[in-house]
């Protein structure tokens, strides 16, 4: 991963309860095509090598459908969301580590990927639970919002 000293520009994303993470869906190795923050989403492209494949383009239409389920109650930046339905796309995700000791160099929010670094693509399974701050989404995110993808943010509907 990399760093950008402008904290808060790069969005922040934790896997609470991905099926994925936990054994039961698909993960990717993804080398990536272009810089993404943690939580965006991915396409599975073509084939690299073993469980290496390329990025795809979520393309203008894709299959992501969500809910916002409610506010962190230690900070109101951060949003748990739900998956409501399967997905082909994938979440893009590298812990985040921060190779400097200064406790205000390990915020998540200073780190993005690459271009050209493998990360995890953790597919998505209905009723996954995860993490985001309001950086990743277009739109303000309210409890009970529904949530689709589009332009690498999750948008915000009704």
């Amino acid at each position: 991963m990399a760093i950008d000293i402008q904290k808060g520009t790069h969005g922040v994303f934790f896997p609470s309860k991905l099926l994925a993470g936990m054994g039961g869906a698909h993960q990717y190795n993804i080398t990536l095509t272009a810089n993404h923050d943690n939580g965006t989403l991915v396409a599975r492209g073509a084939w690299n090598s073993f469980d290496n494949y390329t990025e795809a383009s979520v393309g203008s239409t894709n299959d992501f459908a969500g809910v916002i389920r409610q506010v962190n109650p230690d900070d109101a930046t951060l949003f748990y969301c739900e998956a409501t339905a399967d997905s082909d796309l994938l979440f893009v995700y590298n812990s985040p580590k921060s190779e400097y000791p200064e406790e205000e160099l390990q915020d998540p929010a200073l780190f993005y990927n690459k271009a050209g670094e493998v990360v995890r693509g953790y597919s998505i399974r209905k009723g996954d639970i995860f993490m985001i701050n309001t950086t990743l989404f277009s739109g303000t995110p309210q409890a009970s919002k529904s949530l689709t993808y589009a332009s690498g943010k999750f948008v915000v509907g009704n």
